[in-house]
């Protein structure tokens, strides 16, 4: 852990993750690289306070990935970015969504991919999708959340998930109503 990140009561399923200023980080696995697999998703329900992203230029999110915080090493990153629109960078490509996703308020946000078509869905919506191509993950970054290049997410994570394998959602979907099983 570095800087200020905490666990609050009350929020979306009891309790969740504060992030203001600070990140979660962890040695990186071969089991937190989505890229090893031709097929993964990963989502989260986050409460976004501001937005905030690497820069106008990038728009890279934020929100989590396999990264150098304070550094421009990464392999890839997903979450909000500075303009608000839900973003996924990977090896210079980076797939926006096509609206933004509403402040102050819980929402449930995914990524997944299936062969080297990747999808963003807002609310269980599809919200912008994209070709990716290539696969694997290098070896000196960390595994983050919270963080990108020295620009911290500010706001609430519950429900983090990263599903290696599989492609969860290819079309629109229900969000989830109820906390993930740990089995």
């Amino acid at each position: 852990t570095s800087g200020n990140v905490t666990i609050a009561e009350g929020q979306r399923f009891g309790s969740a993750l504060q992030f203001n200023g600070g990140y979660l980080t962890t040695n990186k696995t071969n089991s937190l690289c989505p890229f090893s697999f031709t097929q993964f998703s990963i989502d989260a329900w986050v409460f976004i306070s501001s937005y905030v992203g690497q820069s106008e230029s990038t728009g890279q999110p934020n929100f989590i990935g396999t990264m150098n915080p304070g550094t421009s090493t990464h392999d890839w990153s997903f979450g909000p970015n500075n303009n608000g629109n839900l973003s996924f960078y990977y090896d210079s490509t980076n797939i926006t969504s096509s609206t933004t996703i509403p402040l102050n308020v819980w929402n449930h946000i995914a990524a997944t991919r299936d062969n080297n078509t990747l999808r963003l869905f807002i609310n269980g919506d599809l919200n912008g999708s994209g070709t990716v191509s290539g696969g694997g993950c290098g070896t000196a970054e960390s595994f983050t959340i919270g963080a990108y290049n020295g620009t911290n997410f500010t706001g609430f994570a519950d429900e983090i998930r990263v599903t290696a394998g599989t492609s969860v959602w290819t079309e629109n979907f229900s969000r989830p109503i109820a906390p993930y099983s740990l089995s």
